[in-house]
Order: C-alpha cells, then structure tokens, then sequence
C-alpha cells in the first residue's frame, strides 16, 4: 500500500514544511548578517531594504502554500527545495569558498538548505 495524504505518517510531507522553515530561517540571517552589502560588493546586485523584505516574504509564503500542497502535486512542491537548494550551493557555498570570506547565508545555506 502506498502512502497518501489520508495516511498521517507514513509519508515525508513534513520535509516540504522543514524547508518552508528553513526559508524563513534563512531570510533573517540575510538580514541580519548584512547580506545586502554583501550583494552590492561581490555580486554587484543593489537590493533595497524594502524589496528585499517584500520579494523574500512571497518565497516565504508560498513555501508554506507549496508545502501545503504536499505530495499530491510534487511538481508544484518540489519547487522551493530545488531552488533552495541551488541558491544555497552556487550563491552561498560556492562564493564563500571562491572569495575566501563568509557569505551573509552561508550557516542557513549549509546546514539546513543542502542536506
């Protein structure tokens, strides 16, 4: 018998709602670890206070609607995972081992966006 989303437990839905989590987690170590700065310095990317807030409040949020979603459109929630874990490999990983200095998401990026 397959698992479902009738039968609690036996599925690993609560995954999709540790990475909602981890999004979160991760946008205030951004902002508290000066990430911004960051961006203008080594990426050339400027990211308003404002837009910064207000674009990774939408990642947040549909994290959360697309672990909700769950397992019966795994397309639709399988999403933010990948892209977390793109983003915490090739803009966090990979520029603090390539500029030889922490890069502000790096703790968040490692331990909670690629395993």
């Amino acid at each position: 018998m397959s698992p479902t989303a009738s039968s609690p437990g036996k599925t690993r839905e609560w995954t999709l709602w540790v990475v909602a989590m981890a999004c979160a987690l991760h946008v205030a170590e951004e902002l508290f670890t000066g990430w911004q700065a960051w961006a203008r310095e080594a990426l050339g990317i400027v990211m308003p206070t404002a837009r910064f807030l207000g674009v990774n409040a939408i990642l947040v949020a549909a994290a959360f609607v697309l672990a909700r979603v769950g397992w019966r459109r795994p397309v639709l929630s399988l999403v933010i995972p990948s892209a977390t874990l793109v983003n915490g490999v090739f803009f966090h990983i990979l520029p603090t081992l390539v500029q030889g200095r922490v890069a502000p998401g790096v703790y968040t990026a490692a331990v909670l966006y690629v395993p």
